[in-house]
């Protein structure tokens, strides 16, 4: 049977119809399924349950497992598909978020316990703390990030909006208009701060191209409150000192 702490929602897309493609050919599955004994015999998928799907979808009748001696409702079993999941990078922001905040909520973690068990690194605080923000939005927006309409990273800007019409407003826009990250994060500050002029993307771009071209490096061009900055990444000294001879004989 399907999991308790299953965090993957979304079924049924495209890799999900390529698998069961790969499965009626192999006619098996090779990865097994990680389970836990829930009642006699009746096993809980901790880990797999993709797999465990398209198989039945594929016409299989039977899998590998591998059975773990633990409890189905324990820390050890919502910790395994938890591994399993984040370290496949099978889960989308909104996963990952309600992920966190069941190991909180029912095993009474802490953000940095979760981050030094199953996003060990630097930034492991920062990720599940973001993620966790993302439940703050409405569901309508949550279930657009689900279907990959949006991104966690969107969401992390819709959330500057305090109004929550404008929120889900901006994040039709961005949806109808296919706006990237940035480009919701210079609408949004516009809106916020009107002062602060909303750039021109392709005007951008062709002035990002124009300034590569002619300091020979890649350049970026940042806009803000405080104006333009331009950015040159020169991959030596070397390189660094031809952009500063370029500046000084007035080719720009």
């Amino acid at each position: 049977v399907a999991g308790r702490y299953q965090a993957r929602e979304g079924f049924g897309g495209e890799d999900d119809l390529n698998l069961i493609e790969q499965l009626k050919v192999s006619g098996e599955v090779f990865t097994p399924i990680w389970v836990a004994e829930a009642s006699g015999d009746i096993f809980e998928i901790l880990a797999g349950e993709r797999r465990w799907r398209c198989a039945k979808l594929a016409g299989i009748d039977s899998v590998p497992v591998i059975i773990f001696d633990i409890p189905p409702d324990s820390i050890d079993a919502a910790g395994l598909g938890a591994i399993e999941n984040l370290q496949r990078k099978d889960l989308n922001s909104i996963e990952e978020a309600k992920l966190f905040q069941t190991l909180i909520n029912d095993f009474g973690l802490t953000h940095q316990t979760v981050a030094d068990s199953y996003l060990p690194g630097k930034k492991g605080r920062t990720v599940v703390s973001s993620r966790l923000r993302l439940l703050n939005l409405s569901s309508e927006i949550q279930k657009w990030i689900l279907e990959n309409k949006l991104s966690g990273k969107h969401g992390e800007q819709l959330l500057r909006l305090n109004d929550l019409v404008k929120r889900k407003a901006f994040a039709r826009e961005a949806i109808k208009r296919k706006w990237n990250v940035k480009a919701l994060d210079n609408a949004i500050t516009a809106h916020l701060d009107p002062t602060v002029e909303t750039p021109d993307l392709p005007t951008l771009r062709h002035l990002e191209k124009k300034f590569s071209s002619i300091l020979g490096v890649s350049v970026k061009i940042k806009t803000g409150r405080s104006g333009c900055t331009l950015m040159a990444n020169a991959p030596t000294l070397g390189a660094l000192e031809d952009v500063f001879e370029a500046f000084s004989k007035e080719v720009v």
